[in-house]
């Protein structure tokens, strides 16, 4: 009989997702889905609950109990609960993935920043043509 963890792993293979993002999407520690999958452990109601909160397709009669289909059938039923894909038909997956994607660029921009200082006082410290005895003396 499968178990909720299997089902899981069999939406979020649907879905094309790794591990890790998925592991993002619902802000749960690095390697938790794949490591529960892999010993085909229970999750959490916590966490089960916060999978079916972000990915609205989901459908929860299905990851819990295996009735019915794997996909909620209709937009209208999201619709009627307030929960509507954002953007069009991208869920909300894919928007928390794009920030957590903008936030790494953000953070990558800063430290080219202050790699880029740093590099700018080095060039100061030992100038171009300085000679070889100096390069030496600032390596």
């Amino acid at each position: 009989m499968k178990k909720i963890i299997d089902r899981l792993a069999e939406y979020i293979a649907s879905k094309g997702i790794s591990h890790h993002a998925f592991d993002i999407s619902i802000k749960a520690s690095n390697g938790y889905i794949g490591k529960q999958i892999k010993k085909r452990s229970s999750i959490g109601g916590d966490v089960i609950e916060t999978i079916v909160c972000i990915y609205v397709d989901l459908n929860p009669d299905w990851l819990i109990t295996g009735q019915g289909t794997m996909l909620r059938s209709s937009v209208p039923e999201l619709a009627s609960e307030g929960r509507l894909p954002v953007g069009g038909g991208v869920s909300p997956p894919v928007c928390v993935l794009c920030v957590a994607k903008d936030e790494t660029i953000a953070a990558l921009k800063a430290q080219i920043e202050v790699q880029s200082e740093y590099i700018g006082l080095l060039k100061e410290q030992c100038p171009p043509g300085s000679g070889q005895k100096r390069k030496q003396e600032c390596a």
